[in-house]
């Protein structure tokens, strides 16, 4: 109890912890490396999949830890967060140490151009400042109309039109993701409509989602969306098993030439087809994923967090993917916590909060600031 006194942690301390919010489980974890007398702690992406508050509330024992003479080294790929919490700011690229720096003294284009390099850094900048296509050609792809489903979200109605990307964003529990789950018919709608290309779904399951044009890059990559122990090659084919098989037989030939060119176009580091997806980084994956539904051509591509646990320039090349798409006449669908990339990526903004729409709003219209009020209910 004293060590908690010390630094300004509070924590319950006949509480499971498995039953904690997330900040408090990370609480518990920094109180155990205190416990050892830690000069130093060393904290990698320490805000993943915490909401505003949440975060907001670990800085506050961050800075406490500090105030008490505790050093920290704090890895994160996101912005914000360096300007926030950071003194001095060490940055790395292809393992090399570009950077070290008073963050005070570094400007956010700097650092971009630091992370990822003159080229994308311009390019990430020309298009969050002007390239905005609410509605995109105005042809609805995905319509839903009431949708609900007991205990996760109710009565929500969005459309998303080709060549647009529209983002939906809210906090942890705002039932974003089980929305995105039951779009694609991986969970049940209880009540309301859903029209695909035109068409009315009564019932839906994602082979029947994928049938009708769509994809879906789930929030756990490495759970719901990858082989982890299966090749890049054979990773990037699985959605299109049956275009490259005669007879039952996978064509070799045929499975080569497609993973090539998505290894190529996607630019999936080291470009080796037979390397295990489990041995690629986090940001590799991702494209490895991206790129197993791009082979599908779809229609519609929904993406839940699709950036979570990715550096900065991966990120970057993500969002080109997504820009392409959106170019080509796609209809992306985005689910992010992350304020930062709502606001980078997006043509539209929804809001949810407690399960509902608060709001769809004109990305070109809005300031960051006010969306965080109305996701946080302000």
């Amino acid at each position: 109890m004293a060590l908690l006194t010390k630094y300004q942690i509070d924590l319950d301390l006949d509480a499971r912890v498995s039953e904690l919010p997330t900040v408090k489980q990370k609480e518990v974890e920094f109180a155990k490396a205190l416990a050892l007398d830690a000069k130093v702690l060393l904290m990698d992406e320490p805000t993943a999949w915490l909401s505003h508050s949440e975060v907001e509330r670990l800085f506050q024992t961050i800075r406490a830890l500090k105030a008490s003479g505790v050093g920290i080294i704090y890895i994160s790929h996101i912005l914000d967060e360096l300007y926030e919490i950071c003194d001095t700011v060490t940055i790395l690229r292809d393992g090399h140490v570009v950077e070290d720096c008073p963050v005070a003294s570094i400007t956010r284009l700097q650092l971009l151009k630091k992370f990822i390099g003159e080229k994308l850094a311009a390019e990430a900048s020309r298009h969050s400042n002007t390239m905005r296509y609410p509605r995109g050609t105005g042809e609805v792809k995905l319509a839903c109309e009431h949708l609900s489903r007991k205990g996760a979200f109710d009565d929500v109605s969005f459309e998303v039109c080709a060549g647009e990307i529209l983002c939906v964003t809210g906090l942890i529990g705002a039932g974003r993701s089980e929305l995105v789950r039951a779009v694609f018919g991986a969970d049940r709608i209880d009540r309301g409509r859903l029209v695909v290309s035109g068409k009315d779904v009564s019932a839906t399951s994602p082979i029947a989602a994928i049938e009708r044009g769509m994809g879906f890059v789930p929030e756990d990559r490495h759970r719901d969306g990858l082989m982890l122990k299966m090749s890049v090659e054979q990773n990037l084919v699985m959605a299109i098993l049956a275009q490259i098989s005669r007879l039952g037989f996978i064509r070799r030939r045929q499975m080569s030439d497609a993973a090539s060119r998505q290894i190529s176009g996607l630019n999936i580091v080291p470009a080796n087809p037979q390397r295990a997806v489990r041995k690629l980084s986090g940001g590799n994956q991702q494209k490895v994923l991206i790129g197993k539904w791009l082979q599908k051509r779809p229609e519609i591509l929904i993406l839940d967090e699709p950036t979570v646990g990715v550096d900065v320039g991966a990120k970057s090349e993500v969002y080109a993917i997504l820009r392409s798409l959106r170019a080509a006449g796609t209809a992306v669908l985005v689910v992010s916590s992350d304020m930062e990339e709502v606001m980078a990526i997006s043509d539209r903004i929804m809001v949810m909060r407690a399960g509902r729409v608060q709001g769809i709003y004109d990305a070109s219209m809005v300031l960051e600031h006010e969306i965080v009020a109305h996701v946080g209910g302000a």
